[in-house]
């Protein structure tokens, strides 16, 4: 019986995972000043939990149609000016955190940030994929620093 990275990479086990250790951590009590979780939250999540894992074990197991696409490009070099030049509002409203002292509560235009952070993200994530899903030979190293490559390992080997 091996490790398999596919059982665990599921969305499904990924919750179950997350959602059991956050359970688990919360109730050891170890901030004080937070109070314990209700009867009715504990039994809430303990259901979505038990459903993510019966639905996580069956997606391991079954078998989708699939299509392959081809995804978007987008010119990555102009929606990093964007999300830069769109982060400059919010360091002119409050200025820069550091230097100020400003808590993140209080950090930039309040429903302005909540846009470009998620943009943000988009950005990061749409980044990632083409870095490293999408790559050509220039970005190998993404391979070999953050994950073990197998593929070497093995042909070493034989």
């Amino acid at each position: 019986m091996g490790f398999h990275l596919k059982r665990l990479a599921n969305p499904y086990t990924i919750f179950v995972i997350a959602w059991s250790i956050c359970l688990y951590l919360y109730s050891l009590n170890w901030a004080g000043i937070f109070p314990p979780i209700s009867a009715s939250l504990y039994i809430f999540l303990i259901i979505l939990i038990v459903i993510f894992a019966v639905i996580g074990f069956f997606y391991n197991y079954l078998k989708f149609p699939f299509s392959s696409m081809e995804p978007i490009k987008l010119n990555y070099k102009m929606l990093l000016l964007i999300v830069t030049l769109l982060w400059l509002p919010n360091f002119a409203y409050s200025g820069i955190p550091i230097i100020n002292s400003v808590r993140d509560d209080d950090f930039g235009i309040p429903i302005f940030k909540v846009f470009v952070l998620s943009f943000n993200c988009f950005l990061s994530v749409y980044g990632f994929y083409f870095a490293y899903f999408q790559r050509d030979d220039n970005h190998v190293f993404i391979n070999h620093v953050l994950f073990v490559d197998k593929r070497k390992e093995t042909c070493n080997n034989h």
